[in-house]
């Protein structure tokens, strides 16, 4: 596979994206991970069919892509007549890029974590002078544990959460319909982590790929055009060795699919904070104390701390404002002595009220309307053991 730096008339470009974090890479230099390249086989084969120009990336948790080639065309028959000849270039073209996918696999990441909609974006931005064909291939087990996508939260069951993560990411402007225009988008690896992993059931890898068709669909500009985003059911085969890097692979934050116990502590944010403030108020310290108390005696706790808001404050500073009240209600509860694997999150406008009207928590209304409101407007403390 030859080099071109260069522009091509007509000639399409396909960008290749690997996941390299643990969870898909495997957890140490001695264990063996998924395999890449024979999961793109049938892709590999049609990009080399296309004559694409061709870019290889490796990701992990770092918004950085590490390019591994750039540039590299796959035009095994330009200037060659002879049909044996073009055969032959043809198979070379194949094996080099193949064995390019192979190499990408070594490269460990910088950052532990996955970050998918970090790949998107950069795939997005790799079809300068492209001719008609764009072609974005992502393999990845789609466990990301970055920004509005980040999975470790959640429940793996619900299509309302897919509604919610979509509207965050878009609201954070962490992809908008002009991310991938025009590029066919295909991902290979879904809900499929290396051995040794959390694995998720059928259900919730069915749940994992709706999920990230829809993130997907919302990175393509509107009518969605069929074949804009597809997962192929691709099963993902070990590697038969080991990767040969010896440095071993920043930690990757575990995806647990909603497997482990969680205690919801749901908190009004009329009890925690004046209007449009992100302060927590001193009245509001012996609630937070006592959920304190509670998690301190947990051995191994983690505490996901979701703020949300409702629909009547100003759209653009929803998302803001609940993060704020959310990373608020941390800082007390470090204060507090809860100092160790605590995350904040905030997820802007709730969809709904997760308890009945009548149990809406330390809303001190008697009218439902208001109740509603002020439980969709509230900080929950999860703690999952």
């Amino acid at each position: 596979m030859s080099r071109d730096v260069g522009a091509a008339n007509g000639q399409g470009r396909t960008v290749i994206l690997v996941d390299t974090s643990a969870s898909l890479r495997g957890t140490s230099p001695t264990t063996p991970g998924r395999d890449g390249a024979r999961a793109l086989t049938d892709l590999v084969a049609r990009v080399v069919a296309d004559k694409d120009i061709v870019a290889v990336g490796a990701f992990g948790g770092s918004s950085d892509i590490a390019w591994i080639r750039q540039g590299m065309t796959t035009d095994w028959a330009k200037g060659i007549a002879n049909g044996t000849n073009r055969n032959n270039r043809r198979q070379q073209a194949l094996d080099c890029l193949t064995a390019t996918i192979t190499e990408t696999r070594e490269s460990v990441p910088r950052q532990g974590g996955t970050d998918v909609l970090a790949a998107l974006r950069a795939g997005g931005t790799g079809f300068a002078n492209a001719g008609a064909g764009r072609r974005l291939i992502v393999l990845t087990d789609g466990l990301t544990t970055s920004g509005c996508a980040d999975l470790r939260p959640a429940g793996f069951r619900e299509d309302s959460e897919i509604d919610a993560v979509s509207r965050v990411c878009l609201e954070r402007q962490e992809i908008t319909e002009r991310t991938l225009a025009s590029v066919r988008t295909v991902l290979v690896g879904l809900g499929q982590p290396a051995e040794g992993q959390p694995t998720p059931t059928a259900a919730q890898s069915a749940w994992l790929k709706r999920l990230w068709l829809r993130l997907c669909t919302d990175a393509h500009p509107t009518p969605a055009v069929e074949g804009d985003c597809v997962a192929p059911d691709t099963p993902l085969t070990n590697e038969s060795k080991a990767p040969t890097a010896s440095v071993t692979p920043p930690a990757d934050p575990v995806v647990r699919f909603g497997q482990n116990r969680r205690t919801t502590y749901p908190l009004s944010q009329v009890a925690l904070f004046a209007p449009g403030s992100p302060t927590v108020l001193p009245q509001a310290r012996p609630q937070l104390e006592d959920i304190a108390v509670r998690v301190r005696s947990v051995p191994g706790a983690e505490v996901q701390v979701h703020g949300y808001v409702d629909p009547r404050g100003d759209p653009g500073n929803n998302q803001r404002l609940s993060q704020d009240r959310a990373e608020a209600v941390k800082a007390v509860l470090g204060e507090l002595g809860m100092t160790n694997n605590v995350t904040a999150y905030g997820h802007g406008v709730a969809n709904d009220c997760p308890q009945p009207i009548a149990e809406a928590p330390n809303t001190g209304s008697t009218n439902a309307a208001d109740r509603e409101l002020q439980c969709r407007r509230r900080v929950d403390v999860v703690v999952i053991e």
